[in-house]
């Protein structure tokens, strides 16, 4: 990642003013979020900058910060306030960014205690809730400040809150152009599922709001109408029997296959011929961003954070609409030329938009405003 003369002064303003920086996230699991704030905690780190991840002893993203020795506070699972407000305080923690909800909750709780700034990443693109205690929840008298991901997260967060235009910013999920570079196709992966097949398939969660029936129909319809393709799906989650019944019911034992969670997503993407992404609520996508840069093609549902990512460089469809998902795969599989066309377009606007100095210098840029507008600048001349 190229490191810019902005992000070098805004790192050094920062450390003048002695910030250390607490990461909240009590996810156990892995996601798209936490591979984020992995990644913007590494390069912080790495930058100099004091960072601290606050997380769930348990957690997935613990085991990969101990591995890159990025400081960490571990919590018990039950943890108490006191707990957290006395780490906290124990570490110099003085600035906090929380990134989900139960954090959001704890760490306005330890801002407030201590007289503390708090920022807040925005990930995904569902409304806040139209009630009194939600609305209370994310505003100025919790939060200093919100980090939308994407155009559409600001958007749809904007519609039930008051939050101020000034602390508001949009921060892009980036992406790690040159690991991508890298990347090669997991060869093990095709000669199982698809040795003389084309293989098209999604990573994510299996819930009702990722749309995999969708995947499973779409998939029949490819059969009946001739195109040799294998289909896979990576991931865990509550909807995976229902699905397993489904794949039974349309007699596609031998064609769609439930993968499991795999920790080689970029792998798996690169070795797709089609990502195809049916969720129907997404705010920045990472697996269309990422299929993007490595110039996989994408079909996917019109919800509005893919669109947004996709930027016209991928086919997009309406929830359902089986008969227009099979025509875009069709052509991407039998006219190389469009393929071609469409995945160089792809690259080049995704090497442009979704950097991850982007993610880095959008980060810093709003910890400097949110610290200019909290006075934490005029404290330090004293």
């Amino acid at each position: 990642m190229k490191i810019n003369d902005e992000i070098l002064v805004s790192i050094k303003k920062l450390n003048e003013h002695k910030l250390n920086i607490g990461y909240f996230n009590f996810n156990l699991g892995w996601g798209g979020g936490e591979n984020q704030i992995f990644n913007l905690t590494s390069c912080l780190h790495q930058m100099g900058l004091r960072v601290t991840l606050v997380v769930i002893e348990e957690s997935a993203l613990l085991k990969k910060a101990e591995l890159a020795n990025i400081p960490v506070i571990s919590l018990k699972k039950s943890f108490s306030n006191a707990d957290i407000l006395n780490s906290c305080k124990k570490n110099g923690i003085n600035f906090l960014h929380v990134n989900d909800s139960r954090s959001v909750k704890t760490g306005s709780f330890v801002a407030r205690k201590l007289g503390i700034p708090i920022v807040y990443s925005r990930r995904i693109s569902s409304p806040i809730r139209n009630h009194y205690f939600s609305k209370r929840k994310y505003s100025l008298k919790k939060l200093d400040g919100v980090l939308a991901v994407s155009n559409t997260v600001k958007n749809v967060f904007k519609e039930n809150t008051v939050f101020p235009e000034n602390r508001l910013f949009v921060v892009p999920s980036g992406i790690k152009i040159e690991e991508m570079e890298n990347i090669s196709v997991d060869k093990s992966l095709r000669k199982k599922y698809a040795p003389s097949s084309f293989l098209i398939g999604g990573l994510g969660k299996l819930s009702i709001k990722k749309n995999w029936q969708m995947l499973i129909k779409v998939a029949d319809l490819c059969k009946k109408n001739g195109l040799d393709i294998r289909w896979i799906i990576a991931g865990e989650g509550p909807d995976k029997e229902r699905l397993e019944k489904l794949i039974e019911e349309y007699g596609l034992r031998e064609y769609v296959y439930l993968i499991g969670f795999k920790d080689n997503a970029t792998e798996i993407i690169k070795s797709l011929d089609i990502l195809f992404f049916p969720s129907l609520m997404e705010g920045a996508p990472g697996a269309v961003r990422e299929s993007m840069t490595l110039k996989t093609p994408v079909v996917a549902i019109n919800a509005d954070g893919t669109v947004e990512s996709l930027n016209g460089h991928g086919y997009v469809v309406a929830p359902d609409d089986l008969e227009a998902a099979f025509e875009a795969i069709k052509e991407l599989l039998t006219n190389i030329n469009q393929r071609n066309k469409i995945t160089d377009e792809a690259y080049c606007f995704a090497v442009k938009h979704f950097t991850f100095s982007q993610t880095i210098s959008g980060t810093l840029d709003a910890y400097d405003k949110i610290c200019e507008i909290k006075g934490i600048y005029e404290v330090g001349k004293n």
